[in-house]
């Protein structure tokens, strides 16, 4: 993401609460990217050659706005000369009224380190991106009385995950993305809306129990997802917006406490 799509991005959203999560095409799939080093401007000049360079301008954004979350919890690592050092899963947690929402990115498992070295302001960013498994369990023991919504970009339903979902029952979802046609409980073909299955995604954990994942949507498709959450249901319908004209799609979910 050029640095100009950046200052986009937060022009069209600044008059609304925004609480991002870094998917594959943030940084995993621009690490040893060569299409994205390279020259670039900056403030009407050029900068220097900076590898892995958007990759890590996307994490240092990131962990910037992530910082100016009210009241959130974060396991994110700043350090180094000017602070140009990140680590730590870079997952955070926050509060809206009974509920507790935790953002862990691109999955939760992902790990990787890279570089990105700036030689105009001789300037090595060293990045480490660690899993958020230790972090998530730590994090959803402070918060037991709390409804729970996991979000995380590549839904996948492994071991680790499935044991603290056990350990956890206050967790009542999990919003993923990454497969831009599927949507809430179903998916988009040709632009038609179908049913998985007439039922739900979910994940089962290794002691039986059911949790729903609601799949996002995507901006190329027009579509996505509209939640409500209250103190003792969760309902969440698939939007379609294309040309500008709001419609709920395919199926409602409604879970109950």
């Amino acid at each position: 993401m050029d640095r100009k799509d950046i200052i986009q991005f937060e022009k069209d959203y600044s008059g609304i609460p925004v609480y991002p999560g870094l998917g594959n095409h943030d940084y995993q799939n621009y690490i040893d990217d060569k299409w994205c080093d390279g020259w670039y401007i900056e403030a009407g000049g050029y900068r220097a050659w900076a590898q892995n360079l958007c990759a890590a301008r996307l994490v240092e954004w990131f962990v910037g706005r992530v910082k100016t979350i009210p009241a959130s919890k974060n396991d994110i690592k700043v350090s180094g000369h000017r602070g140009k050092d990140i680590s730590g899963s870079l997952a955070y947690s926050f509060d809206k009224y009974d509920w507790h929402f935790v953002q862990l990115n691109n999955k939760p498992g992902y790990t990787k380190r890279f570089t990105s070295y700036d030689s105009w302001i001789v300037r090595q960013r060293n990045i480490d991106i660690k899993d958020s498994y230790l972090w998530l369990k730590n994090d959803l023991n402070k918060n037991k009385n709390k409804n729970t919504v996991l979000n995380y970009h590549i839904f996948n339903n492994d071991n680790e995950m499935g044991t603290i979902l056990d350990d956890n029952p206050q967790v009542v979802a999990i919003f993923a993305g990454h497969y831009h046609n599927m949507i809430g409980s179903g998916y988009l073909n040709n632009g038609n809306y179908y049913n998985y299955h007439n039922s739900r995604y979910y994940i089962r954990t290794p002691k039986g129990r059911i949790i729903p994942v609601f799949y996002s949507g995507s901006a190329e498709n027009n579509i996505y997802l509209h939640a409500t959450f209250k103190p003792k249901s969760l309902t969440v319908k698939p939007v379609s917006s294309v040309n500008g004209n709001y419609k709920y799609i395919g199926k409602e979910n409604i879970i109950n406490f």
